[in-house]
């Protein structure tokens, strides 16, 4: 497939943001279907569920940092941040696979291991590869469209993944572990063709750089980067308001499923419910793409 490099090829945005359908398509799930299906199948109790949740997000919390200080120092080495993204894409399926198909004796050391290696390899893939959209162009627009396919392309695979209990394949339309394993499979099968395509036909950077050679590198500690970032207001005022949106979508995914499964009983609509919404926000991107645009 003959993609060109130039951004005015809506086709280098779109192919950029395909492996994302497939890492939308488990990595939301398992903030909002996962805990349930261990709590409901597999016999774990809220308290090991919690516990184990929060080891996880400590766990995030650290190798956040690292992973994207890594692929900044290679990226400024060699110019390209795609092994990240081809590893944390292969790594991130493979963990998958057995956080998401467990044994039917489940231990809580079994799902606190498999985890911590999910959210590892997403992590693996996802902050390169976002750092990766922002330099594939230096002007606004085009970061805005890069980045209205990446999200287009999450809500996509959010909305396949919940649309999978809707098929007739299965006896309920409730989440089960068979519908689960099934899902590992469909991302499988998105990913590998996904990212072979991105890796393949997307640059990795804007194709006219200086001298056109890779940006020389300067070796810092990181007592000076941590200093620099304590240093920027407006990066500050942004983390802090991130910090704001954990808090309450955290609440919100880990709690939604056990509450509309095992308190309101309505655990066979939940899938049809989300399908709508996933479906609304994809029509409502437009409008907030064209917005962004305009402010």
């Amino acid at each position: 497939i003959p993609i060109s490099p130039k951004l005015d090829d809506h086709r280098v945005g779109l192919v950029y943001a395909l492996p994302v359908m497939a890492l939308s398509f488990l990595y939301g799930p398992s903030g909002a279907i996962l805990q349930g299906i261990y709590a409901k199948h597999f016999g774990l109790t809220l308290t090991t569920i919690a516990t184990v949740l929060l080891i996880s997000r400590l766990f995030d919390a650290l190798s956040d940092p690292i992973i994207g200080y890594c692929a900044d120092r290679y990226h400024a080495r060699h110019g390209t941040r795609k092994p990240f993204v081809v590893g944390g894409g292969l790594l991130f399926i493979f963990a998958s696979w057995f956080l998401y198909v467990p044994p039917v004796n489940v231990s809580p050391i079994y799902f606190l291991v498999c985890f911590l290696a999910f959210y590892f390899a997403y992590t693996l893939f996802e902050i390169p590869h976002l750092a990766w959209g922002s330099e594939l162009s230096i002007d606004s627009e085009d970061k805005n469209r890069i980045y209205g396919w990446r999200s287009c392309c999450w809500f996509i695979g959010g909305l396949f993944f919940y649309a999978i209990p809707l098929l007739p394949l299965f006896k309920t339309n409730e989440f089960t572990p068979e519908t689960l394993k099934w899902s590992v499979l469909v991302a499988i099968v998105m990913m590998l063709p996904m990212l072979y395509m991105s890796i393949r036909f997307v640059p990795d950077h804007q194709s006219i750089q200086t001298h056109g050679s890779v940006v020389s590198y300067k070796k810092e500690s990181i007592v000076l980067l941590l200093q620099t970032i304590l240093r920027n207001k407006p990066l500050l005022i942004l983390t802090a308001a991130h910090t704001c949106t954990g808090f309450g979508s955290g609440m919100w995914f880990t709690l939604l499923f056990i509450f509309v499964d095992s308190y309101l009983g309505l655990g066979h609509q939940f899938a049809l419910v989300y399908v709508t919404s996933f479906g609304l926000s994809i029509l409502a991107l437009r409008i907030w793409y064209k917005l962004a645009l305009k402010l």
